[in-house]
Parts: C-alpha cells; sequence; structure tokens
C-alpha cells in the first residue's frame, strides 16, 4: 500500500516536472480528478496544495464520472439524434444520391456521437 501511495506521489511530481519543462504550471485549483476503483481516499497534491475530487466534469465535450462512461453515451447519443433531425431535408430530399447522404452520414452523425470516446471506460 506504501508502494502505490509512494507510485502515485511519484506521477504528481513527474506530472509537474514535465509540465514545467515546457514552460506550464499546473493550478490545482483549475484541476479536477475522478478517482475510479482507488481504495487510496487521500487525494490528490500539486504543489501542496490539494486538486478537488468531483464525481464528475466535463472534459472537452465528453463527460466523464465515476460510474462509468453511461451517462456521456447517452448525452452523445441524444447530440447525434438532434443532429440527425436537423439535416432531415437532406435526408428527404431526392436531389442527392444515396452515396452521398450515406457519406453524409458516417462523416457528421459518427462523428458527433463517438466523439470522446476514447474517454469512455469500458466494461468487459
Amino acid at each position: 500500500m506504501l508502494t502505490k501511495k509512494i507510485r502515485s506521489l511519484d506521477n504528481t511530481s513527474r506530472l509537474v516536472d514535465e509540465a514545467a519543462r515546457v514552460g506550464l504550471k499546473i493550478n490545482a485549483k483549475k484541476s479536477n480528478v475522478t478517482q475510479i476503483n482507488v481504495r487510496n481516499d487521500q487525494g490528490i497534491k500539486v504543489n501542496d496544495e490539494q486538486v478537488d475530487d468531483v464525481e464528475e466534469f466535463l472534459y472537452p465535450g465528453a463527460l466523464l464520472d465515476k460510474g462509468g462512461a453511461t451517462k456521456d453515451i447517452q448525452q452523445r447519443s441524444s447530440k447525434a439524434r438532434q443532429t440527425f433531425y436537423r439535416l432531415r431535408r437532406i435526408w428527404d430530399t431526392s436531389e442527392i444520391s444515396r452515396k452521398t447522404k450515406i457519406q453524409l452520414f458516417k462523416t457528421i452523425e459518427r462523428e458527433v456521437l463517438m466523439y470522446g470516446y476514447e474517454a469512455w471506460k469500458l466494461i468487459l
């Protein structure tokens, strides 16, 4: 257990050091962390300041929370449906070929649905 705590502190220190090396400073007051499946609830400190441990937060378009990706997937699905509905004139017109509609669907709809998927927690 002590080894895990030391490793966590080492990783945080490395992050601060690497950021400083390229001219960046991590501000603990502007930072959030969500810890999933962690036994140690002591939190994370950056430059002796506690980083807020939150239940969920929005990270460039992706809703991250302790419960996994369920909320974000529902939100993405809803946005994709809204986008599909907004493009209904395109889907209904006979002036645009089916092939072009499929390309539009792949480039617009799938991107809206899958945006931020790399942050989703996978449960297998």
